[in-house]
């Protein structure tokens, strides 16, 4: 070549390498052992700010190969995309060379293959990359979830460049010496995504129908996935935006930007957004948007405390895998971020910036706020596609945003985003005149669905339905995309949900994410009176009608007075206009109507009710019962049926026969008429405002609990023990100082019993006490449980607010707690010693005489721990002979050679023993009880059971026994 360059040689391969802490990983036997065998291969490492020792092995290899290795430096790292770049076009400019290529430092793909894969570039090849696909006779070793991720990243790529591609991001490509001086020409807008942008660079240079012919992928031999990726896992989040950067800038230059003036919001909008910021500061105050505002969510003592306390015991948790679990709610089960309904995708975005936030921080007011706005603007949208006058319009938007189903949401800030039902209906009903519009479109309801996820399931659901109806309607209608597209958007759609799901760990493979929600369907349901239905409280006109039950709250869709006046004019002119043949129907609607109406369906669920009576129930399939289990409140189905309805109202009344002056007075009176009829539901809380101050002596509270590394309420994973949801004052004292704590409030549970059991097992175990750095908070109605450590004097007893502390002997009480006690501890002690030594005298002596020729006793034992003097026994027991146990006591017996001494147990209900025996009635066999044997002779005694009804009527020893010390 005529080109100077820094040696004499020409190479027939180039391959740079970029390096960023190679260190501890570098593979020195495998570089040198290519270099010898290669001597027609330059090597080009770009150590790209390293601060490790990666300069010191890539040196110590130019030394051995002075001639085959050349380095280049950054000083400070700058990706790989810049690493990249820099070596291509620093070996483009230096040396002289046929092709060149780059790999990935840990060699997932060898220096062999990579050169074996070089011989593809010919005079009709200019562009070869490898592709990591899993076959008979290759090797290819990734990790399970980074596969599935890069299906998912590479399916995605593979429709955005249009191109049949099945792994754009493999780290091995190689091109042609001139091609790479055009490709790598600019600086790439994603430091990890510029291998996309390589494929639209040569779409540019060539044009789509030659680049096919300039590009060859080929299936690799071997991949060895090493792992220790330099990708943070969080840049998953910012992936979606890289890669919209990058189609935006690489698209066709007919798609111009709208200038300035055109992007700027008409006055219609922005009277809109006025309705909707006014709408909202009624409903709420614009108070709660301030984010150190958090006294409004715990106040309520309700849901919101719920939302509020997952978010900020979620921050303070570690980053695991999934996203979204964590421990320290609901200690030590734990949950997930979305099964307390605190909005996974703000939690996720602002959970990297914690360290930087208030203490008190909420989100969910402002996403309140968004959610008024958005909902005015997409009804907005809807109505223009209509022609519908801007004043009827603006005067729809106030009964959309104010609407009751809407407003009634507020209970659950995540349920409030009803704007994504109205924006799928908008995306539906904008006609698709072309493939790139009916394309848009879809991936506009894609990246709706995809936000629904991130929000709430039901909404994913909801909004599921149009990703369906959406591609039938431009196939099946429109003809504006082809059968592939029809079935890729639903699937894409789906798999990007789940994928979500997976990773924020709402769903798992071979593990439960969350307890099944049993069998609930048919009990929250959508009522057929519930349009009509105001519930007393939300209207000043019409008293609440009857309903099946509380659970019915959830189809709760009340239209209001002047609501149900339009949609009667509407339906009465609907039916007019069919009498008479002048009704433009639109066929390609009917996806949409089919949509709602079995949204509706759903909603009322298999068991038809009106009022507080079935009126029939349909046999379904199993499969439907349990779908509807999952979603529990399946009411709320009939979301996008109502608001259909409702834009259906509004639309039809505005298309009257009459004059428009004459339909904006009688829409203005209509609208006075619903805003005094739901007064109460827009106008009912007065929310506090600032710093949240508890019921509890937050300072004395905030003093213990920095004293414990954990906090064990008893019983665990209770919402109330004092008073109504308590446990939002525990936890959110228990977060001030960062302890975990067991208790919460989520809509799925992992299996708690296992915990519970333990904990019940320990507690009177002799050494649970010792060095336990547990506080435990309980009441005055569980003290009993706690008797046996207590006069062991192995714990501690102390009381604030109600409430017991119990925790070790050897914590310093007088560290923790000042002197003036609400109450004397020792009266409370007293009380509990006096209580067991009346236990230990209650029992009954006989002979053993007694207990012979009695049935056998069928037993099994949950628990049971000795102690000195004291035995604490869990179980079931039962005459063998009996079908029923009904008042028959159960009696431990405690039996030496002469003498039994029965003790009477604590009944507790199992009819899981009497299902397993298939008996009756046994269902009060099982006892859990705590003896004190100090008052019966010293001695060694065989433990037994004794069924009384009357007499004695069945006995059994078992193998354990006890010593009675003095």
């Amino acid at each position: 070549m005529s080109k100077k360059t820094l040696n004499n040689t020409s190479y027939k391969l180039c391959i740079v390498i970029p390096c960023y802490n190679e260190g501890d990983f570098f593979l020195h036997k495998r570089y040198k052992l290519f270099l010898q065998n290669y001597k027609d291969t330059l090597i080009c490492f770009v150590n790209d700010g390293s601060s490790d020792n990666t300069d010191e092995c890539i040196l110590s290899l130019k030394d051995k190969f002075p001639e085959n290795v050349s380095i280049v430096n950054h000083k400070v790292n700058s990706g790989k995309a810049q690493a990249v770049k820099t070596g291509m076009n620093y070996c483009n400019s230096n040396f002289d060379f046929e092709k060149i290529a780059y790999l990935d430092a840990d060699l997932a793909v060898s220096l062999e293959e990579c050169y074996s894969l070089s011989f593809f570039i010919d005079k009709e090849v200019e562009f070869v990359f490898g592709s990591r696909i899993l076959r008979i006779g290759a090797t290819i070793i990734r990790k399970t979830y980074r596969h599935y991720i890069g299906r998912i990243i590479a399916t995605l790529i593979s429709y955005i460049l249009s191109l049949k591609v099945y792994d754009t991001q493999c780290g091995c490509k190689i091109f042609k010496k001139e091609v790479s001086e055009a490709v790598f020409i600019k600086p790439f807008i994603s430091k990890w995504l510029f291998d996309v942008e390589i494929f639209f660079r040569i779409l540019e240079i060539y044009g789509k129908k030659l680049a096919l012919q300039k590009m060859l992928e080929i299936p690799l031999e071997k991949w060895i996935d090493r792992g220790d990726s330099k990708v943070q896992f969080s840049y998953f989040f910012k992936l979606w935006l890289d890669l919209l950067n990058i189609k935006k800038q690489y698209s066709k230059k007919n798609n111009q930007k709208k200038s300035y003036f055109s992007l700027k919001p008409s006055w219609v909008t922005i009277v809109s957004i006025i309705i909707a910021t006014t709408a909202f500061h009624v409903c709420y105050g614009l108070e709660i948007i301030i984010p150190t505002n958090i006294s409004w969510l715990l106040s309520a003592y309700h849901d919101w405390g719920q939302h509020y306390l997952g978010w900020a015991f979620f921050r303070d948790a570690p980053w695991t895998f999934p996203l979204g679990e964590m421990t320290n709610y609901y200690y030590p089960v734990g949950t997930n971020v979305g099964f307390t309904d605190s909005i996974p995708l703000l939690a996720l975005l602002l959970k990297p910036f914690s360290s930087i936030l208030p203490n008190d921080f909420q989100y969910l007011g402002f996403f309140m706020y968004t959610a008024f706005v958005l909902g005015a603007i997409y009804t907005l949208k809807i109505l223009k596609l209509f022609n519908i006058n801007k004043i009827i319009g603006l005067i729809a938007v106030i009964f959309i945003i104010t609407s009751p189903l809407f407003i009634f949401r507020g209970m659950h800030p995540a349920l409030t985003a009803h704007w994504l039902i109205l924006a799928s209906i908008y995306y539906y009903l904008v006609p698709s005149s072309n493939k790139n519009n009916a394309v848009k479109n879809n991936w506009k309801q894609l990246t709706l669905f995809f936000l629904s996820t991130t929000i709430h399931p039901y909404l994913a659901a909801m909004i599921f339905g149009f990703c369906i109806i959406l591609p039938i309607k431009n196939f099946y209608y429109e003809k504006s995309i082809n059968r592939k597209k029809l079935i890729v958007f639903p699937i894409l759609s789906l798999t990007s949900g789940l994928f979500f799901w997976f990773i924020l760990g709402l769903i798992g493979f071979g593990k439960s994410t969350g307890s099944s929600a049993g069998n609930y369907y048919g009990e929250n349901t959508f009522n057929l009176n519930s349009f009509f239905n105001s519930f007393t409280y939300y209207s000043n006109f019409f008293s609440g009608l009857p309903k099946i039950s509380d659970g019915q709250h959830e189809g709760f869709s009340y239209l209001g007075l002047g609501m149900m006046v339009i949609s009667l004019i509407s339906v009465i002119y609907f039916i007019f206009l069919l009498i008479k043949k002048k009704l433009n129907t639109k066929k390609q609607h009917l996806p949409l109507f089919i949509l709602v109406i079995l949204m509706l369906l759903f909603s009322i669920s298999n068991i038809v009710t009106l009022g507080d009576k079935v009126l029939f129930e349909v046999p379904i399939p199993s499969i439907i019962k349990k779908l509807g289990s999952i979603f529990r409140g399946t009411g709320r189905f009939c979301w996008p049926f109502y608001y259909s309805f409702t834009l259906f109202s509004i639309v039809l009344f505005s298309k009257l026969p009459i004059k428009n002056s004459f339909k904006i007075s009688l829409l203005s009176i209509l609208i006075v008429v619903q805003l005094c009829d739901i007064e109460n539901i827009l106008t009912s809380r007065n929310l506090n405002y600032g710093t949240y101050k508890t019921k509890l002596n937050d300072e004395k509270w905030v003093k213990v609990f920095s004293n414990f590394d954990k906090i064990i309420t008893y019983p665990p994973f209770e919402k109330t023990l004092s008073y109504t949801f308590d446990y939002q004052d525990l936890m959110y004292l228990a977060d001030k100082v960062k302890k975990p704590i067991t208790t919460g409030y989520v809509a799925r549970s992992k299996p708690i019993h296992k915990y519970t059991d333990s904990l019940n097992r320990m507690i009177n175990k002799p050494n649970f006490f010792d060095n336990n750095t547990s506080l435990i908070v309980t009441t005055s109605k569980h003290l009993e449980v706690f008797q046996l450590p207590l006069i062991q004097k192995k714990a501690s007893l102390y009381k604030i607010d109600n409430f017991y502390l119990i925790f070790s002997k050897k914590k310093d009480k007088n560290l923790l707690f000042t002197k003036n006690n609400d109450i004397n501890i020792d009266s409370i002690l007293s009380r509990i010693n006096k209580s067991v030594e009346l236990k230990s005298k209650n029992y009954i002596e006989i002979d053993n005489s007694h207990l012979e020729n009695k049935n056998e006793v069928r037993f099994g034992i949950d628990e049971i721990v000795k102690n000195d003097n004291s035995l604490k026994i869990r179980g079931w027991a039962f005459d063998y002979t009996a079908d029923s146990n009904l008042n028959d006591s159960i009696f431990i017996s405690l039996s030496n050679e002469k003498k039994s001494y029965l003790f009477k147990t604590d009944l507790t209900f199992r009819p899981d023993v009497t299902k397993y025996f298939k008996r009756i009635n046994i269902d009060s066999c099982g006892f859990n009880s705590l003896l004190f044997l100090k008052n019966i002779p010293y001695d060694s005694y065989k433990i037994g059971f004794v069924i009384k009804n009357k007499e004695i009527v069945a006995h059994k020893k078992i193998s354990d026994s006890i010593q009675i010390n003095p």
